[in-house]
């Protein structure tokens, strides 16, 4: 187990929250999405990738995350047959 010493994840923590922060809506949503960014930050590494700049790699993730989770939150319609049809651009020639 590395110390805090030489954790690279440690220092970055307070940085990744207050990012979220302002990525998010609720205090909750960033404690969440600091969490999941540590953990695939630590996954990384611990499969052993080239991250030169851990900082830079787990600002990416969180932003991504953060993006990924706006996009799920879209709310969308159902589309109808008749929304299908478009009405005509110009009135019909007589």
């Amino acid at each position: 187990m590395q110390s805090l010493a030489t954790d690279p994840i440690a220092p970055l923590l307070p940085r990744l929250h207050a990012r979220a922060r302002r990525l998010t809506r609720s205090p909750d949503d960033a404690d969440d999405l600091t969490q999941e960014t540590a953990l695939r930050l630590c996954q990384a590494l611990a499969r052993t990738d080239q991250i030169n700049t851990p900082d830079a790699y787990a600002m990416t993730v969180l932003h991504n995350l953060a993006r990924q989770r706006w996009r799920q939150r879209k709310p969308t319609e159902a589309l109808e047959d008749d929304m299908a049809l478009t009405a005509p651009a110009a009135p019909a020639r007589t």
